[in-house]
């Protein structure tokens, strides 16, 4: 090991002092320090970044019925929440079964809140799936895809959808982040759900799109953004 007379900057609770290196052990190699730091970061992001803390996001949607006549449906469907690239390109989705949600009378809609296991196609944690550029390492709703499955036969008229994700990021996960996305029909009363197929909320404010039942957006394909 060699020794290097430099001076190193140190920060202690009472300010901030030079000392001189030659005055301590002997300065570690390149290799050895960065060997520490590989270290530190897996005690951050986890081995593989794959810490348990990293991977759970609180999921919360809200579908609220229209204001017109019998706009409330019975009917079996199956909610898709799609991130998209800056570009309305297809990225990854989050799949929540229509059985899960909870149909609330007094506000007219359709609950849904749940901790959930996201798993990014990286293979990443969340904290290191964002420090390597990502932008879906949470769920995102940038649209929605619902698929109808119209048994029974109960039409469904949709106001507006409304999601929010909850999960920590930050320096060791401690700091909590808050996504809300919001899709409103502009229409709602003359936009239903009538038939076995899939609806498509957004991207743009107010886009309702009619789709074939088994339609769903390949990777990276650039999804309708227009009437």
């Amino acid at each position: 090991m060699r020794k290097v007379f430099l001076q190193l900057l140190i920060a202690s609770t009472i300010g901030i002092r030079w000392i001189n290196a030659s005055d301590t052990e002997d300065i570690e190699d390149m290799d050895d320090v960065r060997e520490k730091r590989d270290i530190s970061k897996k005690k951050l992001f986890g081995e593989k970044g794959k810490g348990l803390f990293e991977r759970y996001a609180t999921v919360s949607i809200v579908i609220r019925d229209a204001v017109c006549y019998s706009a409330p449906s019975k009917s079996q469907f199956t909610v898709h929440l799609l991130a998209l690239d800056f570009e309305d390109r297809f990225l990854s989705a989050l799949r929540i079964n229509g059985r899960n949600f909870t149909y609330d009378k007094s506000i007219s809609s359709y609950t849904y809140r749940r901790k959930v296991l996201y798993k990014h196609r990286s293979g990443l944690g969340l904290l290191q799936c964002f420090h390597e550029g990502y932008v879906d390492c949470a769920p995102r709703a940038d649209a929605v895809m619902i698929r109808f499955e119209a048994v029974p036969d109960d039409p469904w008229a949709i106001d507006h959808i409304d999601v929010q994700v909850y999960f920590q990021a930050g320096y060791a996960g401690k700091t909590w982040q808050i996504w809300h996305f919001e899709h409103s029909v502009l229409k709602p009363c003359n936009a239903w759900l009538d038939s076995r197929a899939t609806y498509q909320f957004g991207p743009r404010n107010g886009l309702f799109i009619k789709h074939d039942y088994w339609y769903f957006p390949g990777p990276f394909e650039r999804i309708r953004d227009w009437v």
